[in-house]
């Protein structure tokens, strides 16, 4: 799947079965600079279906 923060994609041709195999948690990380007040992930499936169990989101300062 494709994956777009804040309108600028991030990740084009995702595939966390191939990168880290089935049943296995995959890490990733994007560093986006944002001006709003706030963020927006999107997830566009290729295939089936898309969908995340867990996200950590912090603030640089």
């Amino acid at each position: 799947f494709r994956i777009t923060i804040n309108g600028k994609t991030v990740e084009d041709a995702l595939s966390p079965c191939r990168t880290s195999g089935y049943f296995r948690a995959l890490r990733k990380k994007y560093i986006v600079d944002n001006d709003t007040d706030h963020l927006e992930i999107k997830f566009h499936a290729r295939s089936g279906n898309s969908f995340l169990n867990g996200i950590k989101i912090r603030h640089k300062n």
